[in-house]
C-alpha cells in the first residue's frame, strides 16, 4: 500500500516494495516509511531529493548477485535522515557497500549496517563511505 500526496507536496508515504519506494523518494521532503522488508534490484539513489527513509525496523537489501551500494546519497541541498533501518547485502564495486555518500549531509539514527562489502580500489568503506575520507570508513 502506498499513499501519495499531491505532486510536489512532502508527505508521510508508506511503501511495501521496491517500485513504491523508488516512486516515494522522488518528492523532496517525503518521510518514506517501510512497512515490509524490501530487496532492491539496484542501488537506491537519493540524488535530487532530500528525503527521510524510515525503516521501522525493516531491512533494505541489495538482491542476490547484484553489485553496488544499497543506498547512494548525492543530495547537495539539505539533509538525508535515515532512521530505524537495517541496511545489508551491499557489494560496493569501489567503496561504500552499505551507504555511499557522494555529496550532502546524512544522519543515520538507529540503523544496523551489516554484511556489506567493498571489493576494489582498496575496499574502503564496506559499511559507509563518507565524502573526502579516502575510503577509510568501516
Amino acid at each position: 500500500m502506498v499513499l501519495f500526496a499531491a505532486p510536489g507536496w512532502a508527505a508521510d508515504v508508506y511503501v511495501a516494495n521496491e517500485l513504491e519506494l523508488r516512486a516515494a523518494v522522488q518528492t523532496p521532503g517525503n518521510v518514506v516509511h517501510l512497512i515490509s522488508d524490501i530487496t532492491l534490484d539496484s542501488s537506491l539513489i537519493l540524488d535530487k531529493n532530500c528525503v527521510t527513509p524510515d525503516g521501522n525496523g525493516h531491512t533494505l537489501k541489495l538482491g542476490e548477485n547484484k553489485t553496488g551500494s544499497v543506498i547512494v546519497v548525492d543530495c547537495l541541498q539539505g539533509t538525508v535522515n535515515i532512521n530505524n533501518l537495517i541496511i545489508t547485502g551491499g557489494k560496493g564495486v569501489q567503496s561504500g557497500g552499505g551507504v555511499r555518500v557522494g555529496d550532502g549531509t546524512v544522519n543515520l539514527t538507529h540503523c544496523n549496517i551489516t554484511d556489506n562489502s567493498a571489493t576494489e580500489a582498496g575496499g574502503g568503506g564496506g559499511g559507509v563511505l563518507l565524502p573526502g575520507r579516502g575510503g577509510k570508513q568501516g
